[in-house]
């Protein structure tokens, strides 16, 4: 799983870098382009802290919200445009990992480890390698946190509404 997440933390540090050159281009066509690679970064590694940094300048989280957008609209039906190309999408909404196809086959050169569930498409937590600060409170609960996300998932697959909270446990 280690290799997965550093093939992961590598792409989106060069996404960001690359998503600096084009926004810092004087042609529109180049800062759109380097918008959508700043939103590709921030769904691969929302809490990097280069890209938080440079989130905080002026004007830079607008026009990437503004891509999240155009990608969020529809009930998602495009943001696989967005997400094929990285290895897990991070949702920090939904306190989710789903693994890509891309990840999947960079994980089946390494060992799984216990933090990915029996499921190849998707993890029950967030990696072990990730700071403890940069994990949702959800991963940080002792034991009901595993159960509250099966039950989360096993509510989706069957059409109902996910169970809130810890009273649900």
């Amino acid at each position: 799983m280690e290799t997965v997440v550093e093939a992961q933390r590598r792409l989106c540090q060069q996404l960001l870098i690359d998503a600096k050159k084009k926004i810092g281009s004087d042609d529109k066509k180049e800062q759109e382009e380097g918008y959508f690679l700043l939103f590709r970064s921030y769904k691969g590694m929302p809490k990097s802290k280069p890209l938080i940094k440079y989130l905080s300048e002026p004007g830079i989280k607008t026009g990437m919200l503004k891509v999240e957008e155009e990608y969020m609209a529809d009930n998602m039906r495009q943001m696989h445009i967005v997400t094929d190309e990285l290895c897990t999408v991070i949702d920090e909404k939904q306190n989710s990992i789903e693994l890509s196809d891309k990840g999947s086959t960079s994980s089946r050169r390494a060992p799984m480890t216990a933090a990915s569930s029996s499921s190849p498409t998707s993890l029950r937590c967030w990696p072990s390698s990730l700071p403890r600060a940069s994990r949702p409170r959800s991963t940080l609960l002792a034991g009901g946190a595993a159960l509250r996300l099966r039950r989360q998932e096993r509510a989706r697959t069957h059409g109902q509404p996910a169970p809130q909270g810890l009273h649900s446990l």
